[in-house]
C-alpha cells in the first residue's frame, strides 16, 4: 500500500528497506540497507511498484554472498517510532487515485520480440 499512498501524496521518492528478522515484530530488525526509487507521476501504479520491487531484489543480490557465508554485515538500528505504514486505501482514496493514475499502462512495459 505504500506505493499507492506515496503516489496519492505526490511523494517524489519511495524507500525500500532490507533488514534482519529477529523477532515476530513486523519490520523491527536491524537495517541492512535502504534503497530509494523515484516515483514517476506519468507512469502507472504497477510501473512504480515494480521499480520498488526491483530495488529490493537488487539489494538482496548485493548481500546474497555475504548471507551465504555468514559474513558480518554492518547494520543500523531503526527508530521504531519513525516507521510509516499505510492501511488499505479507503473507497475515497481509491476513487481519488483512479481520477489521477492508472493501475497499469501498456506503454509502461515494453517487451522484446
Amino acid at each position: 500500500m505504500t506505493c499507492l499512498h506515496a503516489m496519492l501524496l505526490k511523494s517524489q521518492k519511495l524507500n525500500t528497506t532490507q533488514h534482519y528478522i529477529g523477532s515476530k515484530a513486523i519490520d523491527a530488525g536491524a537495517i541492512i540497507d535502504i534503497s530509494e526509487v523515484t516515483i514517476l507521476e506519468n507512469k502507472s501504479f504497477l510501473h512504480n511498484l515494480s521499480n520498488s520491487y526491483m530495488a529490493g531484489a537488487t539489494m538482496l543480490l548485493k548481500y546474497l554472498d555475504k548471507f551465504a557465508t555468514d559474513e558480518v554485515i554492518a547494520t543500523s538500528q531503526q527508530d521504531i517510532a519513525k516507521r510509516q505504514y499505510y492501511t488499505y486505501p479507503t473507497i475515497v482514496e481509491l476513487f481519488d487515485f483512479y481520477q489521477e493514475y492508472s493501475l497499469v499502462k501498456q506503454e509502461d512495459f515494453t517487451f522484446a520480440d
